[in-house]
């Protein structure tokens, strides 16, 4: 069957193993004959990649991933399509996962059956902040204390001629020891303050910029067969680009009832909602968030929240596909866990960068971003997800354009 899917699709790639090539050497790398006889070949492991290609000819490409490796010992450029092919090194030999992830997400697509899990990268490449920004500015954010006789605006600025110590002393410091440290933490610090307004803060730091919906997020709302979708942003960008395509939709938040069967469009926001105090939808803010360390506890005690059933769900009745999340959540590593425990082989996919990738590079390059990725990869594998590994955060525009064409 593998021979026949080679014949069909790919007519001009020949793999070979050089541990199973009678008479050639172990060596990955091409004898002097190989060279001579060979246009263009690529080393991987401890096999071969050998494309005959004529003046006017070009390999056949499936899926849509691409990668672009400059070879070594000066040969021409070799297109690599890993994701596409789906081949994987195992004991010296070569497994063919034939149906590429592109084309599973089209057919489930197709079938009504994809739904969304959106991440702060989508919100953070329209200008918000990123979520390790976002902790660094709410700390910056914090009410200093009255000090002295000094009106609150000076507060840092001066010193009272009372003589008093500043009780706002260690505030200099705040930003260089919390800010690196896991957002969660630092969110748990400003959690200790009962009195101060956490999620006024967050508004006040989301929307402290100027707003500006990328491709990625205008495309969101045009993959209409995609009837759910997760967001774990606190901002209301999506409701945005919903009413820039001109979408219907509703937005279900902690508490709400969860309509299994409806066919409208419904977004559902597991960690709280906070829009622009200043637009439309001011006054649907939640009243909790799910920002500090203890928040996260509560869903780990808490196997009946609302949060953790509207996830299970979907990642138990759904083929999910997730974009700009790191998938570093530990709840929602998690509830993947169990989702792959209960249903094993059922596929998620999520779209990743590779930083280590370029458009062209030298051979070394190429394979730091292979070493990337193959020990990244398994970090998802268990949990039932396959990482597509992108280069730059723009390609999930034509990405999610494929899905729905």
């Amino acid at each position: 069957m593998a021979d026949d899917f080679c014949s069909q699709a790919a007519p001009s790639l020949v793999l070979e193993s050089s541990e199973a090539a009678s008479g050639r050497s172990s060596s990955p790398w091409p004898t002097a004959h190989e060279k001579r006889t060979n246009s263009n070949f690529f080393a991987v492991e401890t096999c071969l990649i050998f494309i005959w290609q004529t003046k006017h000819e070009q390999p056949a490409h499936i899926g849509n991933s691409r990668s672009r490796w400059k070879a070594p010992r000066g040969t021409q450029h070799v297109r690599e399509r890993r994701r596409g092919w789906g081949a994987d090194i195992a004991l010296g030999k070569w497994r063919w996962a034939l149906i590429a992830p592109i084309d599973v997400l089209r057919e489930e697509y197709a079938r009504g059956n994809l739904c969304l899990f959106v991440g702060a990268g989508v919100s953070a490449g329209c200008g918000l902040p990123a979520w390790q920004k976002l902790a660094e500015e709410v700390l910056g954010r914090i009410p200093r204390e009255p000090y002295g006789n000094l009106p609150v605006e000076m507060v840092g600025r001066a010193r009272p001629l009372t003589g008093e110590i500043d009780p706002n002393w260690y505030f200099r410091y705040m930003k260089d020891i919390l800010g690196p440290i896991d957002p969660m933490q630092s969110m748990r610090y400003i959690r200790a303050n009962k009195e101060l307004d956490i999620a006024k803060l967050v508004r006040q730091c989301l929307y402290a910029r100027e707003i500006h919906l990328t491709d990625v997020a205008l495309e969101l709302p045009l993959l209409a067969k995609a009837r759910r979708i997760c967001c774990f942003n606190y901002d209301d960008i999506l409701s945005r680009a919903f009413a820039e395509a001109g979408e219907s939709f509703t937005c279900l938040f902690p508490g709400d009832v969860i309509p299994l069967e409806s066919s409208e469009r419904l977004i559902f926001y597991p960690h709280g909602y906070l829009p622009d105090p200043e637009g439309a939808e001011s006054s649907r803010a939640t009243e909790n968030v799910v920002l500090s360390e203890e928040d996260y506890f509560e869903l780990y005690n808490s196997p009946y929240a609302w949060a953790n059933l509207v996830q299970i769900i979907l990642l138990m009745n759904y083929t999910a596909l997730f974009i700009g999340c790191s998938l570093a959540d530990p709840n929602l590593r998690r509830l993947l866990h169990i989702s792959s425990s209960r249903r094993p082989g059922h596929r998620h996919f999520a779209i990743m960068r590779n930083h280590h990738r370029a458009p062209s590079g030298a051979w070394w390059m190429a394979q730091q971003a292979l070493a990337y990725e193959k020990l990244h990869g398994p970090l998802y594998k268990d949990l039932g997800v396959e990482i597509m590994w992108i280069s730059d955060f723009p390609e999930i525009a034509s990405f999610l354009k494929n899905i729905r064409k």
